[in-house]
């Protein structure tokens, strides 16, 4: 049997014209349809007895309801009313709405994008600059919106002189619109340079009413906020008119070098950190400095940070930017624009960077990618398109003491080579890409028997682990490995004899040593 709501709306009204005012008021609260159908002919009945309840005219707001509205307004209802329970009265008929509390009609109006309803609001002259809880106007709502009307609504409300998204000192209207993706709203403020007309705290600390120098809370300035934005196309059409109106690409945050804090740094280092690869290309292209760093206790340059899962930490909160994080496309993107500006500027030697630290690992960004990220496509990238060396080696620290056991002093760096550094802690299990990296590394010309400490070859921790996992049999993988891609061009003869001294009576051992000497012949 089909419901009440489902009949036609002459119906509902006819029914309505037998029912008293409260019951008309109790059907008008039941849901949106019969709330379209019944508050005209409450109103109509109760004319010029009483001002219309104050929910209503955020009913008519959040569903769009103007035939409402223009009659709440005509009974005398308050435009300007601010409502305690906007999320409770708009969600009894049925329409979503997160705005939580002291919000306005145009307000309510602005987040639903409801263009008829705001631009009715406007000619009644509504307060636009009204802060609701959260210090937010109508504006910031509008800005936000993710459908058709967006455009329209922004218009409408910079048209009727709107100013500010915030009464916030610290929140203005070009950080809010580029975290927005609102381009139309970020063209508006770039052109007018004036649009709040007050003085903000520039790069240096000095005043400025220049907008796109503004610098926000903790020091982020807009480019630093165009990582906040999902929109990869409008972020490449944005950024270089934010370099031109003057935002500076090289100033930091003045949180970048605290370890509680790790999201800091220039616009380049946050971009990065938030896997926003769009904004990091823009970025690139655009003048950022190549050889900035992300901390200085870590002292790793944007293409470490790019390199290594374990640096990027969105923040929590942000609007989401998955569809441009975990793009492998723009990601590659970033790592070929990195390489083409550093070939431009002669800065080639980034390919090769080593971070200067106290502790931990000194890698170039091959052995970030081959070790952090276990990411091909980019080890491919920087060696064809980077000329990354494959013979280029790492740095551990790690305890002097011969068993490794700490004693809070005495410590040595050890060299390694990033083949090596890449296989030999995986040896006894099978990962693709350790595979794949491998035979790329050796491919591109890194030596098997490449000995940089003492007895620190590949050949050997691999051989060793043999030894010590049932004769081999977890890491048959990597010989397998070792005897396609092993060339007198990476290994020589002379050392496979000095194995087989070394190994002498272990079975397994001196068998694959067979095997790759025929190979070698």
């Amino acid at each position: 049997m089909a419901s009440l709501d489902s009949l036609p709306n002459e119906i509902l009204g006819n029914c309505g014209s037998h029912c008293d005012i409260l019951s008309l008021a109790s059907l008008a609260r039941t849901n949106r349809h019969f709330n379209e159908v019944y508050t005209p002919i409450l109103y109509r009945r109760s004319l010029f007895i009483d001002p219309p309840t104050r929910p209503v005219i955020f009913q008519a707001a959040a569903s769009g309801n103007l035939a409402t509205m223009e009659l709440a307004v005509a009974h005398g209802a308050d435009i300007n009313a601010v409502s305690t329970e906007t999320f409770q009265e708009c969600n009894e008929i049925g329409v979503e709405t997160q705005i939580e509390q002291d919000a306005t009609a145009l307000h309510v109006a602005c987040y639903n994008g409801q263009t008829n309803i705001v631009s009715f609001l406007l000619k009644a002259e509504v307060d636009v600059h009204f802060p609701d809880g959260a210090t937010f106007t109508p504006f910031y709502y509008a800005m936000r919106l993710q459908n058709p009307e967006r455009k329209a609504i922004t218009d409408l409300l910079i048209q009727s002189g709107i100013q500010y998204v915030s009464s916030n000192p610290h929140k203005w209207t070009l950080h809010a619109a580029l975290e927005a993706s609102c381009w139309p709203v970020v063209e508006t403020i770039l052109s007018n340079r004036h649009f709040e007309n007050p003085f903000f705290t520039g790069p240096y600390g000095q005043e400025t009413n220049n907008m796109a120098e503004a610098v926000f809370e903790n020091g982020y300035n807009p480019l630093h906020f165009i990582s906040k934005s999902s929109d990869a196309t409008g972020i490449s059409e944005v950024v270089p008119k934010l370099v031109a109106a003057g935002t500076p690409l090289e100033h930091v945050t003045d949180d970048w070098d605290q370890p509680m804090a790790p999201n800091g740094g220039t616009p380049l280092i946050y971009a990065v950190k938030q896997q926003n690869w769009a904004a990091a290309t823009a970025l690139v292209e655009n003048g950022a400095e190549l050889d900035s760093i992300g901390n200085s206790l870590r002292q790793e340059i944007a293409l470490h940070i790019a390199l290594d899962n374990r640096l990027r930490e969105p923040e929590i909160g942000m609007r989401s930017i998955e569809e441009i994080k975990r793009d492998p496309k723009l990601h590659q993107e970033f790592i070929r624009a990195f390489i083409e500006k550093a070939k431009e500027s002669n800065k080639m030697e980034l390919i090769e960077r080593r971070p200067e630290r106290e502790r931990g690992w000194k890698g170039t960004p091959l052995w970030y990618a081959a070790t952090r990220a276990s990411n091909y496509d980019c080890m491919k990238l920087l060696l064809e398109e980077g000329s990354a060396s494959p013979h280029a080696t790492v740095e551990k620290f790690v305890p002097a003491n011969a068993n490794g056991v700490e004693d809070g002093q005495n410590y040595r760096w050890v060299e390694m080579t990033i083949l090596r550094s890449l296989l030999s802690p995986f040896a006894h299990s099978k990962t693709p890409i350790l595979a794949d990296g491998a035979k790329l590394l050796l491919e591109h010309g890194a030596r098997l028997d490449a000995e940089v400490d003492q007895a620190n070859t590949l050949f050997s921790t691999v051989l060793d682990r043999a030894c010590e996992y049932c004769e081999g049999k977890r890491t048959c993988w990597l010989f397998g490995i070792i005897l396609e891609s092993a060339t007198n061009n990476n290994v020589s003869l002379q050392y496979v004899a000095e194995l087989e001294k070394k190994y002498v009576g272990d079975r397994f051992v001196i068998k694959f040593l067979d095997k790759l000497r025929e190979r070698l012949n």
